[in-house]
């Protein structure tokens, strides 16, 4: 009966190794320090290559967000500003900066 032979290596630990690589150490050289067999580290840093990512998915769950980082920074300014709006008239600021609309529910 075959077994199972992974091992959960953390994404820590995988971007370690791409810190590593980009250090001149070889592939050799991080296996042996991270305690990981040299395919591994060839996975690691061939994904991390081709998508940017160290594991094979996001690490985040989910839909992703119609906003940005600056989308959010901006609406949180304009409710510093101005703390008693209402979520119409965020929704129309962002509309008329960004042209983007978010829906409140579901329509």
């Amino acid at each position: 009966m075959p077994y199972n032979t992974f091992r959960y290596i953390p994404p820590a630990h995988k971007r370690l190794m791409i810190t590593m690589a980009a250090n001149g150490m070889s592939n050799k050289e991080i296996a042996a320090a991270i305690n990981v067999g040299e395919s591994t580290v060839r996975k690691v840093k061939r994904l991390w290559h081709t998508t940017g990512y160290v594991v094979a998915r996001p690490e985040t769950n989910g839909r992703p967000s119609i906003l940005t980082y600056l989308d959010l920074e901006y609406l949180e300014a304009l409710i510093e500003r101005q703390s008693d709006m209402y979520l119409s008239e965020l929704s129309q600021c962002l509309f008329d900066a960004r042209w983007l609309y978010p829906r409140a529910g579901k329509q």
